[in-house]
């Protein structure tokens, strides 16, 4: 198991976190596309899910957008991994 020691805003360790785990996050993306692409729903619902997430926790949204840069992905990438 990986442990890692993140420090920074939720926007700086997100970012980390995307990095270190770059290839597992395009893992994820991957089946999740595949996935969202036998159902469209799933990409109107991450529009809902991002509004959802920014109204009660902003700060996790900023971390997922940390996130999505350092893995090299679109937020909506990292929302369908959710």
């Amino acid at each position: 198991m990986r442990i890692l020691q993140l420090r920074g805003t939720p926007r700086e360790v997100g970012r980390q976190y995307g990095e270190a785990c770059r290839a597992g996050f395009h893992e994820l993306a991957e089946r999740s596309r595949e996935s969202a692409s036998q159902d469209p729903r799933w990409y109107r619902d991450i529009k809902i899910m991002q509004g959802t997430i920014a109204s009660l926790f902003p700060r996790f949204l900023q971390e997922m957008c940390g996130a999505a840069e350092g893995a090299g992905l679109t937020l909506d990438n990292v929302l369908l991994n959710h």
